[in-house]
Parts: structure tokens; C-alpha cells; sequence
């Protein structure tokens, strides 16, 4: 189907089987090229409502994968235009339709494949391939709500994280062209450990900063402190005579003043410090713990509601199952007991037949015909002899067969055993009959001898 330039893949599921019943065509359009179209589709029953969201599942010849939100026309259909970033993979793409509802998937189709057809001297023009929106905004709004975070995305994916100490740090989540992001808890965890990763990081710089910049101060103080004492001694060397104790003294005590107000700061520094990193690591091992509790969650809910669905898909088709025996074998039995009826009256039909006839032929003898019965005890198979107990003259016309009271035609249904002119009391019978039990069947055999030709 075409609407202006814009061509239309028409895809229709049904929505009982999740089978796809209906394709326009099996390709979904040629490497590289830039051709407006659009996928259609259309389900037969009514479930894609203004709350639900409609997303095409993707995955590339490579095993990439990625997830496409559909535009909504209808309740039974929704659309969504192909972009150029949709062939740049030859080769076949699986499909597959997919409707969630808060979160919880209602509605999956069964996989199918549109193919990318490869152009001869296919080269990529220099457009820029148009990608669809990333589903990782998603993800990391979820994770910024786990970890009480302010985190912006700009057009180029470039990441900016604020934390509520005002402090930011950026960083770029784009990928390559054909990088595919995938909403699931592994992903949740995956940048829950990111983040967990990068705070660690940056805690680990900060501290190894201001450790060096402790160590650095420390050790300048204590130069300096020295080079106060060499210069103050040498200073003072010359002008100390009957002072002498008395400077060494104060000095001294000076020096020991020093000392413990250093250790003291020293002390105190690194009991603030490592409050400090205590209190941190508490912070951290709650954020880790709550990402955590939050993926588990997600990964029961998830599995609770596949098993259901399963269970439920089961008891669905079991039932059908079931239903559509019954009626297979009422109908079975119904035209058994009609063909037994039918079998039975044909039987009583071809008996009447036969008397009358038998009696019609005894009524034309004048007596010298002679009359025989074969009953059949078991399946007679093609040529198969019955001796009929009395002679006849071959191709003489002087023998009679009939089955069930209807005549049988010499060298299509039975044949006279011998040579012309010679007697025989064996016929061949060139056809198969079957033996039932429950019916009597039987050859007459009757050899002429004078014939009533009135």
C-alpha cells in the first residue's frame, strides 16, 4: 500500500495465536537508502489503549538489540516509520510487537523477519544516519529517583550528574552507531554499578588529595620548624654565655610545646578523617543497597508475571484442546452409527435382491440346471481358486456366478480355470472381498445345462 511517497508495510497478528496471518511484503527496504516508509500494525482485537505503549523489538543481523516506541492510530493499529538507522545491516532483522500497560507487558506477538536487501555498489550517503530516541533516558531517570539524583541529559547524550552537595560530574553515554540500549534489570544493576564505581573513584582521588596535601603540609612545617631552629642557633651561638642554659631551656620547652600542639592537631585531624570516611562509607553502602533491593524487585515482578502468563496460555489451549476432542469424537461417532445404518439397509436391500433374483432364475429352469453356494469364512484375496464341487465346460457359456445375488463378469471379476472345451470345477476370482463377521457373503455358482431363453 502507498500513501503519496510514503510506502506501507502492513503487518496483521492475530491476536489468539500471536501468529502473523498478514504481510505486504517481506522486506523492509535496501541498504543505506533514505526512501520514506512506514510498518503498520494491525491487530483483530481491540487492545492497544490510550494508556498502553506499543514498542517494536529489534534485533540486527549482529545480535544487537533495540527497543522502538510505535505511534498509536487506533486501538487495533500503530505505526512506525522507518529511519535510515534501520538498514545499515543487510540481512534479516527479527520482529517482534510487544504492548505494556504500567510497566507490565500485556501483549507479545510471535517473532518475525523483514529483510534488508543489499544494494549493488551500496555505499552510505553522507546524511547523517537518523537514529530514534535512546531508551537509556528512561533508565537513568529510574536510577536518579533510586539514587536521589539530579541527572540531566543533553542531545548529545552527554550525561550530567548532580548530587545534593551541589558537587557534578559529567560524562557521555553515547555509543557508536548501532549501539543499542535495552531496558531490564541487568541494566539497572549495570549502571547502579557505574555510578557506585565512579563515587568510589572519585572518594578514593579525594582522599588520596588531601592526604598528600596533609603529608606535603607536614613536611614543609617541619623543614621550615628546622631551618627556624639551625638559624635561631646559629644567631644566637655567639651571644650566649651565662644566658646559655637559660635560652637552651626556653628552647627547649618551646620545642616541647610545638611538638605536642602538632600531635595534638595530628590527632584530632585524623579522628575528623576517619569519621569522615566512615560516615561516607555508610552513605555509599545505603545507595548500594537500595539500587540493589530496587533491581531485585523489578527481576521478581518480571518473573512472577511471565510465569502467570504462561500458566494461563497453558490452561487456554488445554481447554481448547479438549473441547475440540469432543467434538472430533461426537462427530466420529455419529457418522459411524450413520454408515452402520446405511450398510446395514444396502445388506438387507441386496438380500431381497438376491432372492428374487435367485428365485426368478430357479422358476426359469427346466430342470436341468444345476445350483451351488460358496460362504465366504474368511478375506478371499485376487486370484484365489474355489473348487465349486460340480464340473462345468470351459468357455462354454454354461456357468453362472453371482455374489450376494448380483452377477458377476466372466474375466473382470472372476475366470474359468482350464482349457476350452474341458471340464473344470475350479473358477479363479480376480478381485479382492472382504470377510465381516457380522454379514453373510457368499458366491452361487450355477451351471446351465438347457436354458429357458423365453
Amino acid at each position: 500500500m502507498e500513501v503519496g511517497d510514503n510506502v506501507i508495510n502492513i503487518i496483521k497478528i492475530n491476536t489468539y495465536s500471536r501468529a502473523i496471518v498478514y504481510k505486504a511484503k517481506d522486506f523492509l527496504g535496501v541498504s543505506n537508502e533514505n526512501d520514506v516508509e512506514t510498518i503498520q500494525i494491525e491487530l483483530d482485537e481491540e487492545l492497544i489503549t490510550e494508556n498502553s505503549i506499543a514498542i517494536l523489538e529489534v534485533q540486527y543481523p549482529d545480535g544487537t538489540k533495540n527497543y522502538i516506541q510505535m505511534n498509536r492510530l487506533s486501538s487495533t493499529t500503530a505505526e512506525l516509520e522507518v529511519k535510515n538507522s534501520l538498514l545499515t545491516q543487510k540481512g534479516a532483522l527479527k520482529l517482534q510487537f510487544n504492548l505494556t500497560n504500567e510497566n507490565n507487558v500485556i501483549f507479545k506477538s510471535a517473532i518475525f523477519t523483514l529483510k534488508v536487501l543489499e544494494a549493488i555498489n551500496a555505499e552510505a550517503e553522507d546524511e547523517e544516519i537518523e537514529e530514534y530516541e535512546s531508551v537509556i533516558s528512561e533508565l537513568v531517570n529510574i536510577v536518579a529517583q533510586a539514587e536521589n539524583l539530579d541527572i540531566d541529559i543533553d542531545e548529545d547524550c552527554n550525561v550530567t550528574i548532580t548530587k545534593q552537595d551541589g558537587t557534578t560530574k559529567t560524562v557521555n553515554a553515547k555509543g557508536e552507531k548501532g549501539d543499542t540500549y535495552e531496558i531490564s534489570e541487568e541494566d539497572l544493576q549495570a549502571v547502579a554499578n557505574e555510578l557506585a564505581e565512579n563515587a568510589n573513584s572519585t572518594f578514593n582521588t579525594n582522599v588520596e588529595e588531601k592526604t598528600a596535601e596533609f603529608d606535603s603540609n607536614a613536611e614543609n612545617k617541619t623543614t621550615e620548624f628546622n631551618s627556624n631552629v639551625e638559624t635561631q642557633t646559629t644567631n644566637t651561638t655567639n651571644a650566649i654565655s651565662t644566658a646559655k642554659e637559660e635560652a637552651i631551656t626556653e628552647f627547649n620547652n618551646n620545642a616541647t610545646t610545638q611538638m605536642e600542639a602538632y600531635n595534638n592537631n595530628a590527632t584530632t585531624k585524623t579522628s575528623e578523617y576517619n569519621a569522615n570516611v566512615e560516615n561516607k562509607t555508610t552513605a555509599f553502602n545505603s545507595t548500594v543497597t537500595n539500587a540493589t533491593n530496587t533491581a531485585t524487585t523489578a527481576v521478581e515482578n518480571a518473573q512472577t508475571n511471565a510465569i502467570t502468563e504462561f500458566n494461563n496460555n497453558v490452561t487456554t489451549q488445554t481447554e481448547a484442546y479438549n473441547n475440540n476432542a469432543t467434538a472430533q469424537t461426537e462427530a466420529y461417532n455419529n457418522n459411524a452409527t450413520t454408515q452402520t445404518e446405511t450398510y446395514n439397509n444396502n445388506a438387507a436391500a441386496k438380500i431381497s435382491e438376491y432372492n428374487e433374483n435367485a428365485s426368478s432364475l430357479i422358476n426359469s429352469r427346466e430342470g436341468k440346471h444345476s445350483y451351488y453356494r460358496y460362504e465366504i469364512t474368511e478375506d478371499i484375496e485376487a486370484e484365489s481358486e474355489i473348487d465349486i464341487g460340480a464340473e462345468y465346460i470351459v468357455d462354454s457359456d454354461n456357468l453362472i456366478v453371482l455374489f450376494c445375488g448380483e452377477r458377476l463378469i466372466k474375466d473382470t471379476h472372476y475366470a474359468e480355470a482350464g482349457e476350452t472345451g474341458t471340464n473344470s470345477s475350479i473358477v479363479q476370482i480376480l478381485t479382492d472381498y472382504e470377510y465381516l463377521g457380522n454379514y453373510d457373503k457368499y458366491f452361487d455358482f450355477i451351471i446351465k445345462e438347457v436354458w429357458n431363453n423365453e
